[in-house]
């Protein structure tokens, strides 16, 4: 082949590849990472990294408002972003959200930052998850949103507040 013929076939190629890079490396749209709601959970346990107490909710509004803040997340892309620049190097804080269903599985889900200067409302987070029947551990792009109804309910089911809260609290 020519060149004059390779050239038209990268350019188109590059032109399909582009929307693809870009959702891996910015990402677009919500993340949606619970395909469930409340009325199939028992019960969900919330705890975080920096302190032992695990509280457990019940009530089916506060565990669907759960599901809809972890719903809302928004696909900011791949966590590549962060090793590049250096950035996630220790003293990061893991919020669980461990949802046990009715039918006996479990769904556990972490959240992971260590951008506190954030306000709770608009959090940049790296998640993952587990759930018991398939076993497999998911590991999501990096994503944006708010942490507020966890914060609420950590403080009230751990009677502290959530590690991280301290920046709205000023």
């Amino acid at each position: 082949m020519t060149k004059k013929r390779i050239l038209p076939i990268v350019r188109l190629l590059l032109v399909i590849a582009a929307p693809f890079l870009w959702y891996w490396l910015f990402g677009w749209g919500t993340v949606h990472i619970i395909d469930f709601s409340a009325q199939e959970v028992e019960y969900v346990q919330i705890s975080c990294s920096h302190y032992p107490e695990r509280g457990a909710i019940y009530d089916p509004g506060e565990i669907q408002a759960l599901i809809d803040e972890a719903n809302a997340m928004q696909n900011k892309g791949t966590s590549l972003k962060l090793l590049l620049h250096g950035i996630g190097m220790g003293g990061s804080i893991l919020y669980d959200c461990d949802f046990y269903l009715v039918d006996g599985t479990e769904f556990l889900l972490t959240y992971f930052s260590s951008k506190f200067d954030e306000p709770v409302s608009n959090r940049e987070l790296s998640y993952w998850y587990r759930d018991s029947p398939t076993g497999k551990h998911i590991v999501g792009p990096m994503c944006r949103g708010s942490l507020e109804v966890y914060f609420r309910l950590f403080e009230k089911y751990n009677h502290r507040p959530a590690p991280g809260a301290e920046q709205d609290a000023r």
